[in-house]
């Protein structure tokens, strides 16, 4: 999960910019930007953001929860950008 962060951060971007909106540099600031555009969680992201950049280790009873977390915001995700606008 926290190696695909990165990835996840440049999709953002990406919508963010089809959807006409403004995108922030930062990376915490395009996942709270993006998550109040669509309804993908934030704080998923931010938590594995938060772990990514203090270099945390995820304790073993937190992984499982999180993931599925993550599996659940990825299909918003998925549909969020089947029914953006095609070009």
């Amino acid at each position: 999960m926290l190696r695909s962060l990165s990835a996840f951060v440049t999709l953002f971007r990406h919508i963010l910019m089809l959807m006409g909106e403004s995108v922030p540099v930062l990376k915490r600031d395009i996942i709270q930007r993006f998550c109040a555009k669509s309804r993908v969680d934030e704080s998923l992201f931010l938590r594995l953001l938060k772990a990514r950049e203090e270099g945390q280790a995820m304790r073993a009873a937190e992984v499982e929860p999180l993931f599925q977390r993550y599996y659940e915001e990825i299909a918003k995700l998925i549909q969020l950008v089947d029914q953006l606008p095609k070009a």
